[in-house]
């Protein structure tokens, strides 16, 4: 990284701990969620709400359902309060030289955005975000939780951009995809990625992944390249995540999507970006860890009251249907 950004994430870390209103390592953050757990107010009603416009739920079945619902509570109150173990990650994994904590507090913070997910309406292609985020982890059981293949693909209310994101990881994640859907995705993303009225960085990021989806690694190394200059102007991702103007692991994700979708030989082909928000020693230690996953952050316990979110580092069981 750059000094200059060095300097400027200090400074936001400065920003972050002043008066020690937010945690700073991970027993501190564990204290801030059991805090957050007893002043969040559970109504009865709330796993029905949740279950009613919930489609990853209703997957599970109502009992299986219920009982994770009811595990995960902890995550259930506001979003930010989770962001906090990922800004630990990126300032100590930056400032520290400790590539393998950032790792793990992104495995941590994207398995602990799932359970707050689960309390809200989820339709399919939502939640493209979270999918990319998963991808820069290399946890496929995740993108796969977030957009199971029997919820087929993401409808005409979904926002353009997340729909059309979605949909085209889609038909490169799940195996077979019918044809007539593959020619209905592409035709959607290549409409979207020629409209004048969308964002650059959007238009970028479609473009990306149909250069992906054709094999196109020339092209689409390029596109990867202009999405990491582009970057942090791309508000929709660090405008409530300042800390992930530092780490861009929306970046690192689409790299690691080409890793998982093209053969070996034909990745191989591929350039990494060259920016200071694409992580050489993270690229590093995910190719030395052959893509595999992050694990709970050190420090964090999850034990007595949130040992119920445990359940979010095991297997995930939501993607498929119940007997």
């Amino acid at each position: 990284m750059e000094a200059k950004d060095k300097k400027k994430l200090h400074a936001l870390w400065a920003d972050h701990c002043e008066g020690d209103v937010y945690p700073a390592t991970a027993k501190a953050f564990e204290l801030t969620l059991k805090k957050a757990q007893q002043l969040h107010e559970r109504r009865p009603g709330d796993f029905e709400e949740a279950y009613a416009h919930n489609a990853v739920l209703n997957l599970m079945g109502r009992d299986e359902a219920r009982r994770f619902f009811d595990d995960t509570g902890a995550t259930h109150g506001f979003p930010i309060t989770l962001d906090h173990i990922l800004d630990i990650g990126i300032y100590r994994g930056i400032h520290d030289n400790d590539v393998a904590l950032l790792k793990d507090a992104l495995h941590t913070w994207n398995r602990l955005r799932f359970g707050y997910r689960l309390k809200h309406g989820w339709y399919q292609g939502m939640c493209f975000r979270e999918l990319i985020h998963a991808m820069a982890d290399g946890d496929v059981e995740l993108m796969k939780t977030y957009m199971p293949r029997s919820l087929g693909l993401a409808p005409k209310g979904c926002w353009p951009f997340f729909r059309a994101g979605s949909n085209l990881v889609a038909i490169m994640l799940h195996d077979g995809p019918r044809p007539s859907a593959v020619e209905q995705v592409l035709a959607y993303a290549q409409t979207y990625s020629e409209a004048k009225k969308n964002s650059k960085g959007s238009i970028l990021v479609i473009r990306y992944l149909l250069a992906l989806q054709s094999g196109a690694t020339d092209e689409a190394s390029g596109y990867l390249q202009s999405v990491a200059d582009e970057y942090r102007r791309m508000s929709w991702i660090v405008e409530f995540q300042p800390f992930l103007k530092y780490f861009g692991a929306f970046v690192h994700g689409l790299y690691h999507l080409a890793q998982h979708v093209l053969p070996a030989d034909r990745f191989a082909q591929m350039t990494a970006p060259r920016h200071s928000v694409f992580s050489d020693a993270f690229d590093r230690l995910s190719k030395a860890r052959a893509y595999q996953t992050g694990g709970l952050i050190p420090g964090l316990s999850l034990s007595g009251e949130l040992s119920g979110l445990q359940r979010l580092f095991g297997p995930l069981s939501p993607a498929t249907p119940a007997a």
